[in-house]
């Protein structure tokens, strides 16, 4: 396994997080749509004590790599020592180190807490203007006594700031690996988007990505369908809405085995490299049920099916990161990405 958890922010809808099934597990508030670093969809926004808690990673990770793209905004060049935002790793219960941006642009790695002691000091700058987007990879080993924070900003493919291996990240734990992430405003309101964390186990994303971008491509055609659509004269114009829309429209089924296929838009540009795609759904049974859903992706004539979701009676997200084409199980190209087909599968 190397990636954990991953958020663009894009499909939510206004309110901010409170639909089952998200990676994350507190309410926070929404950017505007525009308010991400691109102008293009939606990013997270954190306003003072505001909090992100993530769900539980999948395994228990000695190194993992956080990777995100932040606005300060009305702190940057506030000169003080005071953190104003950042984020701590947890072995469940215990806050183990922490990386804290200040107001006089350095960033401290503390014992866990915001306001916790101070191990290093990275002096930066590490930004220079108010509501100016960053990129920052971060590298993190957890130990007590070689433990390590590794800091990349926008794209740099050497380190802008380094520990070296004599930290103890891992605070007052037991316990040398990290399984949780809490993102923290302690003051004022930061802006987050692109968010993606990942170990250094198994296949790609395993080290260091550079500034990655996620991606939204919508349904825009039937490829192959067998659900009901709610109105309208195809079944992908019932659920291509950029965020989510609760019942406004919708494709719908009680015939097990019933399976859509969509066509989706194509990405604007080649990128360098793509390092995974994920397949995002929004889903709810309007019966007593049992009922259970997955979503089918098919790329070059190969099909590959999420895990199983037992639905309730109200929403909750499905998603299935594919990190390499299942065609082939190789790396994604962008002509295979355009060319993937993607929908619902009823399984009961």
């Amino acid at each position: 396994m190397a990636w954990e958890i991953g958020d663009g922010f894009d499909f939510y809808g206004s309110g901010g997080n409170t639909l089952g099934g998200s990676c994350w597990v507190t309410p926070f508030t929404w950017g505007i749509t525009g308010a991400s670093r691109f102008a293009v969809g939606q990013a997270a926004q954190l306003n003072a004590a505001g909090t992100m808690t993530s769900v539980p990673f999948s395994s228990n990770d000695a190194t993992v790599y956080v990777n995100f793209a932040h606005q300060a905004n009305n702190w940057w060049n506030t000169g003080d020592s005071n953190v104003y935002f950042g984020f701590t790793l947890y072995d469940t219960t215990n806050a183990q180190v922490g990386v804290y941006w200040r107001g006089n642009a350095s960033i401290v790695i503390t014992n866990g807490p915001s306001n916790g002691a101070v191990l290093a000091t990275a002096p930066g700058p590490f930004f220079n203007a108010n509501a100016q987007w960053h990129h920052y990879q971060i590298r993190i080993v957890i130990s007590n006594t070689v433990g390590r924070v590794e800091i990349r900003q926008d794209g740099h493919t050497s380190d802008d700031y380094d520990s070296g291996p004599s930290l103890n990240t891992r605070n007052g734990s037991t316990n040398a690996y990290c399984n949780k992430i809490i993102i923290n405003e302690p003051n004022n309101t930061s802006i987050i988007d692109d968010f993606y964390l990942f170990n250094d186990q198994g296949a790609q994303p395993n080290t260091w990505q550079g500034d990655v971008r996620a991606v939204q491509l919508m349904p825009n055609s039937d490829s192959s369908v067998t659900w009901t659509r709610s109105t309208g004269v195809t079944n992908a114009a019932c659920v291509d809405e950029p965020t989510e829309n609760s019942d406004v429209d919708y494709v719908s089924t009680l015939t097990i085995n019933n399976v859509d296929q969509y066509g989706t838009t194509s990405l604007a540009t080649t990128p360098n490299a793509i390092i995974g795609i994920v397949t995002k759904a929004m889903v709810r049974m309007d019966d007593v049920g049992p009922h259970s859903i997955r979503t089918r992706l098919t790329s070059n004539a190969i099909t590959s099916d999420s895990a199983t979701l037992s639905l309730s009676s109200t929403y909750q997200w499905l998603w299935t990161n594919y990190m390499t084409d299942p065609s082939g199980a190789v790396a994604w190209t962008t002509a295979r990405v355009n060319a993937a087909t993607i929908g619902p599968f009823c399984v009961s």
